[in-house]
């Protein structure tokens, strides 16, 4: 599960996100690579923003077993979710690539819940996180252009994402470390 779960990992996930949004502007879709990054960099924010006050608040009496946001399903769900968009298209995006992140997702909040990592619940807010994401991409992103170079965003990612697997950002300790100076202030 460990294999599956650094997929995930931010440091797969910033870098890839970058060269894509590189791809996509040098490809003429710079209304796509605007988006993509929106849409990365919101969902990365929600995810943080949720880990970040379960850390100095405390867990959420509002959904039982939340201790803190699962952010590798929340990243894992936007940037593979969100590459099905890129490609498939927004016309599409609805019944085909929503459907498929949403299974993303699942994958990725299964593999955290096997490594005992997250709940149900930080799983199930990592996966919303993540799919508010995906949506966000499909509404803002516009149409997809007809040249688009479909193949060298999925070789482009596949070549990165393999290169980068294994390796780790590890983005909680600093979150801690924040959420230690929040409580503190209170």
């Amino acid at each position: 599960m460990i294999a599956l779960t650094n997929f995930a990992d931010l440091a797969v996930v910033l870098p890839l996100a970058t060269v894509l949004a590189l791809v996509l502007s040098i490809a003429g879709w710079t209304r796509g690579a605007l988006a993509w990054l929106l849409a990365v960099g919101v969902t990365l924010a929600l995810a943080a923003c949720a880990k970040l006050a379960s850390f100095a608040f405390g867990p959420s009496e509002l959904l039982e077993g939340l201790r803190s946001a699962s952010g590798h399903t929340a990243a894992g769900t936007i940037l593979y979710g969100g590459l099905l968009v890129l490609i498939l298209g927004r016309s599409i995006a609805i019944t085909i690539a929503l459907p498929l992140a949403a299974l993303v997702a699942g994958l990725f909040g299964a593999s955290r819940l096997a490594l005992g990592v997250h709940s149900i619940a930080d799983v199930l807010v990592g996966a919303g996180i993540g799919i508010i994401g995906v949506l966000l991409l499909a509404r803002t992103a516009g149409p997809r252009p007809a040249g688009l170079p479909r193949l060298r965003l999925l070789l482009t990612s596949a070549v990165i994402t393999l290169a980068l697997h294994g390796h780790q950002l590890r983005a909680e300790g600093v979150l801690l470390a924040l959420a230690a100076k929040i409580e503190a202030q209170r």
